[in-house]
């Protein structure tokens, strides 16, 4: 009798307080692949047999009412290496605050806005023909610290995002380190079969010893600023879908002593559609151009394209197999021009 009152106190000591939290929702995706890899080598080019976990997440998330029309909002979400074990909570981190006619405020780690116009474009994103793992863009789609994001509500079908971080967060900074800066901008206009965006991206760098952008920008130093536009678009029509955008990038890189500031340009286009062949069928292609990049006004002979087509088969509502190959083809000699094979496995919950 004494065992069974212990363990009901000791029960009513781990249930009463879990009554007072908020739910949350458990949600994320597994996907794995088996890959034949191929490195393009000019001379001697070589395939391995790999295992990917190809961005496999879980996340928790929710929401609560605050009255008089405000909802607080939180997420977190790292990703899982499904292929060696480990996980890292890397992925879109915040908490936030807003309503349905003021938008939300989101602080944390967050897409840039730039990043969030464009990214459900790609038609094979998250897998191993995903033009950002080629080296094919420009770069600037990225996943910050540090951020301060603004979201609009729904305007007719237009929202405005915005986004900047903060910098130099270390007390212990010297007084002449430089705050690196980043401003964010995108309207996308989603209704009814259209898509359509542009995005601009500004980023100054900071000194080494401060934080935030800073640290999270490989190669860029202080004073050095990246520049970016990019106009977005897609249609769907029926079982049929089309998606394409073409990106301009600047990067300056600032003077340092006797060697003089630089200018490198570029621009790419990316080009993507599928077209559902049956209930459970999916057919993709895409087309990436990285365009020829200048130097203060010298070409770079560094143009370069890649090509993916794929074939895709949902089992269920959230699991699917597919298959894909995707080719990268480098215009300058010498350089290889690498490429894949790819099984794939995906389950969404």
């Amino acid at each position: 009798m004494q065992k069974k009152i212990i363990a009901l106190a000791v029960a009513a000591a781990f249930t009463v307080p879990a009554m007072s939290y908020a739910a949350a929702d458990v949600y994320g995706i597994a996907h794995v692949s088996i890959d034949v890899v191929n490195d393009g080598a000019v001379a001697d080019s070589a395939s391995a047999n790999q295992l990917n976990s190809n961005r496999s997440r879980v996340g928790l998330k929710g929401s609560e009412d605050l009255g008089n029309g405000l909802t607080a909002s939180w997420q977190m979400e790292g990703t899982v290496m499904m292929d060696q074990g480990g996980f890292n909570l890397n992925r879109n981190t915040f908490i936030g605050v807003g309503s349905a006619d003021m938008g939300t405020v989101r602080l944390g780690r967050h897409d840039t806005p730039y990043k969030i116009a464009t990214r459900g474009l790609d038609v094979f994103k998250d897998t191993q023909a995903d033009n950002r793992d080629s080296g094919m863009l420009f770069g600037m789609d990225m996943r910050l610290n540090n951020v301060i994001a603004y979201i609009s509500p729904d305007m007719s079908g237009l929202t405005v995002l915005g986004a900047s971080t903060f910098d130099a967060e270390s007390p212990s900074a010297a007084p002449n380190d430089k705050k690196a800066t980043v401003i964010s901008l995108a309207g996308v206009y989603n209704r009814d079969n259209i898509n359509a965006s542009l995005s601009i991206q500004n980023i100054k760098c900071g000194s080494p010893a401060t934080y935030g952008a800073g640290t999270n920008l490989t190669g860029c130093l202080v004073d050095d600023e990246l520049k970016a536009v990019k106009l977005g678009g897609s249609y769907k029509m029926d079982q049929f879908s089309l998606g394409a955008f073409v990106e301009s990038g600047t990067m300056t890189t600032a003077a340092v002593g006797a060697t003089p500031s630089s200018e490198d340009k570029g621009t790419n286009i990316y080009l993507g559609g599928k077209m559902m062949v049956s209930d459970s069928d999916t057919v993709k292609l895409a087309y990436t151009l990285r365009g020829e990049s200048e130097t203060d006004g010298v070409k770079n002979a560094d143009k370069a394209s890649q090509v993916s087509v794929g074939y895709d088969h949902s089992m269920s509502a959230n699991t699917s197999v597919y298959a894909l190959y995707s080719k990268v083809t480098e215009d300058a000699t010498g350089v290889a021009d690498p490429s894949v094979i790819s099984f794939g496995l995906k389950h969404s919950f």
